[in-house]
């Protein structure tokens, strides 16, 4: 399991796995609901703002639009390379999509044609999110965050990583990177300053994932060889799951009591694990 994603009225998990197959869960993570069939590996999945929606991207450049019963709504004009991220924004009018080859595409959902095409600095776009009033931040190999205005379809800003960016996270004027490295680097975007304000190394391995719980009151890492680190706003840490397995990626439910996890085991066999926070 490669990618992961709970629907936002609380009803889903959505998952997507080198099978090439996407797969849509109850809450409790028992009951499968629908599986989403491809012709490449799912590099991506993720709900829309309104639960309706889900998109998946893959290895062959192709981003599908699916109900979660399973139905096949479209299919998105193809993109050049592999899908590596993707992101919708917050009033859930557009859906931006990172690649392998430098582009950033993004798509209206009334719709779904295609609004811009960006050439971004990083070659790979690992990572990008939407922030408030259609601003988008993305990530990528070359260490460097670009904030977007896709209005204009122009760099407004670059944010100056120590080393490849594989996740992003934002949680009001706090812009939180995973790195290669295995820190955890924060940018007030408020200020003018390109360095980070803070970077703490708490992972031995790539930091895959980072992301805010729905209250934003703790901020989830993710390590790439089986470490997740739960921390408060003060950065201190409030819990951790080790795990033998190599972890692909990680995601709070809509209340925050859950947290499902991508895994492959030394069979190379891909698992969602479910566990239940305990922050005592």
């Amino acid at each position: 399991v490669v990618s992961i994603d709970a629907s936002p009225d609380g009803k889903f998990w959505v998952t997507g796995s080198d099978d090439q197959t996407a797969r849509v869960w109850s809450a409790n993570g028992l009951q499968l609901i629908s599986t989403l069939y491809h012709s490449s590996r799912v590099k991506k999945v993720l709900f829309s703002p309104d639960s309706k929606y889900i998109a998946t991207g893959t290895a062959a450049g192709q981003v599908v639009i699916w109900f979660p019963s399973g139905a096949k709504l479209t299919v998105l004009e193809k993109i050049q390379g592999q899908v590596l991220s993707m992101d919708f924004s917050e009033n859930g009018n557009f859906l931006a999509i990172g690649t392998d080859q430098g582009n950033i595409y993004i798509f209206e959902v009334n719709g779904w044609r295609r609004k811009a095409r960006f050439n971004s600095a990083n070659k790979e776009t690992h990572t990008l999110l939407f922030g408030t009033k259609n601003q988008l931040y993305t990530g990528g190999d070359k260490g460097q965050i670009q904030q977007w205005n896709i209005d204009q379809s122009i760099s407004t800003r670059i944010f100056e990583a120590s080393s490849t960016v594989y996740s992003l996270a934002i949680n009001g004027n706090l812009l939180v990177a995973g790195t290669r490295e295995g820190s955890l680097q924060t940018w007030d975007i408020t200020q003018a300053q390109a360095q980070p304000i803070r970077s703490t190394k708490l992972h031995q391995d790539w930091v895959r994932k980072v992301t805010w719980d729905p209250s934003k009151q703790y901020l989830l890492s993710l390590g790439q060889n089986g470490l997740i680190i739960v921390q408060n706003l003060k950065g201190e840490e409030v819990f951790r799951v080790p795990s033998e397995e190599s972890m692909r990626d990680a995601h709070f439910d809509v209340i925050g009591d859950q947290i499902m996890v991508g895994t492959r085991n030394e069979e190379g066999e891909a698992q969602a694990i479910l566990y239940k926070v305990n922050r005592d």
